[in-house]
């Protein structure tokens, strides 16, 4: 598996794992109950940490939207080259960060690290469109 669908595999990996976490959380501070539940109405108090995995997650489900099909039309078509391999790895770890940033209400520099996040996928398309 080259680079490209490795980072792919990676960011799908972490976006499962905050799923979980956000599960798991929600269930402790909500209780099994809630959780279990069609969680028509909201629990008696808000979690921030759950609330703000929550919008994490949303934020890469989003952002895999334009990752994924980049990465698998480097793929499909065969185009490798370095800036799409470094785009890849820096958007992964940018959305790693960004992840932990997001859920330590950490924002001054969540924010600059989602615009790298960014510059990565822009970087990723042109080194589609611009292979030789």
């Amino acid at each position: 598996m080259n680079i490209e669908l490795t980072a792919l595999l990676f960011f799908s990996v972490m976006t499962l794992f905050m799923i979980l976490m956000q599960a798991i959380i929600a269930m402790n501070d909500y209780g099994l109950p809630y959780v279990l539940g069609n969680r028509d109405t909201p629990p008696g108090s808000e979690s921030l940490l759950v609330n703000r995995l929550e919008r994490a997650i949303r934020n890469n489900i989003e952002s895999a939207i334009i990752f994924a099909p980049l990465i698998l039309i480097a793929a499909i078509t065969h185009i490798s080259n370095m800036a799409i391999q470094w785009g890849a790895i820096v958007f992964v770890g940018s959305r790693l960060a960004y992840a932990f940033l997001y859920a330590f209400g950490i924002s001054g520099v969540r924010t600059l690290i989602w615009n790298i996040g960014i510059l990565a996928l822009g970087m990723i398309a042109i080194g589609i469109f611009l292979n030789p």
